[in-house]
């Protein structure tokens, strides 16, 4: 597990092994929590895992895996807390570059909020640095920032549309998973 925590795309492949092979390929959204003694790994999908498959390449988990369904009921005017690992980014020249300044992530933040049909009422930047990826030989790296805050529901549809598919780039290396909490 710590080896793959040093490459996020491993985690990625790791946990698409509890996802039947003979369903068309489902996004998966995932967040690693670094907690004191261990890491939780935050994991939304639309399918049901069978997290037997992964355990069956080593002792992974420290406890059983959670199951909650995915039912969100929000209502437009609804205050929320809310938390997201992010990789804001620019596409320019038809490459995807790291946005590194405060003011860039919030502008990026903003836009992905009124797309995604809430308002920012407050709102804590946590700059998490460079996570690398190795991927077919290549070495990707990808600037990581966790947003927490406040929000506020404007377009209820577009919201769960946007809790369900996540924000931004690099869903597969652990980014863009929207998790809410009521107030």
């Amino acid at each position: 597990m710590l080896e793959q925590l040093s490459n996020i795309y491993e985690l990625h492949r790791t946990l698409c092994t509890a996802f039947p092979a003979n369903r068309d390929p489902e996004r998966i959204l995932f967040r690693v929590e670094d907690g004191k003694e261990s890491h939780i790994v935050i994991v939304q999908s639309k399918g049901l895992p069978d997290w037997s498959r992964v355990n069956e390449k080593d002792d992974y988990f420290i406890e059983p895996p959670e199951h909650k369904p995915f039912t969100p009921k929000v209502a437009n005017g609804q205050a929320l807390v809310f938390r997201i690992r992010s990789n804001p980014t620019v596409k320019k020249d038809g490459k995807r570059l790291g946005l590194i300044k405060s003011d860039d992530q919030l502008e990026w933040l903003n836009r992905k909020a009124k797309a995604g049909g809430f308002d920012l009422v407050q709102l804590q930047v946590v700059p998490a640095g460079i996570v690398n990826a190795k991927k077919a030989g290549a070495t990707l790296s990808f600037y990581s920032v966790t947003f927490q805050g406040a929000l506020k529901v404007v377009d209820k549809d577009k919201f769960i549309e946007t809790l369900a598919n996540g924000i931004g780039s690099g869903k597969g290396m652990g980014f863009g998973l929207l998790s809410v909490a009521r107030v």
